[in-house]
């Protein structure tokens, strides 16, 4: 884990199902996404992923706020949300919210969602999840990461 000097959130919308056309979903919503991952990818142990994703996602940056990174998904899709359902129904999927948050020397940001992100949350039928880890750092300085 490489050292960083604050806390840092990262967030990612995606559709997750069994098995889907990814090139459909980016057609429909008009953008192109950061990541996909098809049901047959072959992991790093040979085994198969199993399941078909597509996402859109902004890497960690510093931030006292998980808003400033929701913020940017919203601005990307919130005017889509009839295709967002949509797309859930004709992919036999669902959506996904994940916040990553690494918190060193304990400067949590803020984990408050408005009231307008729920109900966009909502109005997709989407999980939302936290990953978060606590960094401490080691006597040689280097940070090290813990899943909390």
């Amino acid at each position: 884990m490489k050292p960083m000097n604050k806390s840092t959130v990262g967030v990612h919308l995606t559709l997750i199902g069994d098995d889907f056309e990814l090139s459909n979903v980016s057609s429909k919503l008009g953008i192109f996404p950061t990541y996909t991952r098809n049901k047959d990818e072959l992991l790093k142990n040979g085994r198969e992923f199993g399941r078909t994703e597509w996402g859109i996602g902004f890497e960690c940056e510093p931030s006292i706020d998980i808003e400033d990174q929701y913020r940017k998904i919203l601005s990307m899709v919130q005017d889509k949300t009839d295709i967002l359902t949509q797309l859930c129904v004709e992919c036999d999927a669902e959506w996904h919210i994940l916040f990553v948050v690494y918190i060193e020397n304990g400067d949590v940001p803020a984990l408050y969602l408005s009231k307008g992100f729920i109900a966009f949350a909502a109005a997709i039928g989407a999980q939302v999840g936290f990953d978060t880890y606590v960094l401490s750092a080691r006597e040689d300085g280097v940070m090290e990461a813990t899943l909390e």
